[in-house]
């Protein structure tokens, strides 16, 4: 069940049940419990460790360590708010595909650019055809034309753009459910 704050936060209420889709053979000393609290993290990072707790059937404290152990791990990386874009103005996201001139050696250089953009949220080196796809949020089409034209290729080592603009997103998720 999600609940809508004023704030349009989204506050979910878990069950004791278990996640469906656990799976945490092979992850290098995560157990069942570890997997759990992953899981109720990833459908809301706020949700209040004594919560994740009780609905464990385990102490706050345990919770707690065993949080902090999967940041020292890496397991966790942070916690951050989804955000809608829309909302803030930027009702444009496209995908651009990048080919480089010689991708080896360009990429390092292009990372650096692509830093100074701000409107680029995502970068990825692929395989294939593409070298680096980028995700790029923007507020008008002029607003993404200018910005590629003007800042994405004149960076080092870019020889093409595509550009595929997104018209809606039917599954979003915060990561694989664990």
């Amino acid at each position: 069940m999600v609940e809508k704050t004023p704030a349009n936060l989204q506050i979910s209420a878990f069950t004791h049940s278990h996640p469906h889709h656990l799976h945490h053979a092979g992850l290098s000393g995560m157990d069942h419990t570890d997997a759990r609290i992953l899981h109720i993290l990833q459908r809301n990072a706020r949700t209040p460790f004594l919560e994740i707790a009780r609905g464990l059937g385990i102490s706050g404290a345990t919770v707690h360590e065993r949080v902090r152990n999967l940041e020292k791990a890496g397991i966790i990386e942070g916690f951050t708010a989804r955000i809608d874009y829309k909302k803030l103005g930027y009702g444009i996201t496209a995908l651009v595909s990048v080919t480089l001139e010689h991708p080896v050696k360009d990429v390092a250089s292009l990372t650096d650019g692509l830093m100074a953009v701000p409107e680029i949220i995502e970068a990825h080196n692929l395989t294939g055809d593409t070298d680096m796809l980028l995700k790029i949020k923007a507020k008008s089409i002029d607003e993404l034309r200018d910005l590629l034209t003007k800042k994405v290729q004149n960076l080092p080592g870019v020889r093409r753009l595509s550009t595929s603009i997104v018209l809606d997103s039917p599954v979003q998720r915060p990561g694989i459910m664990l």
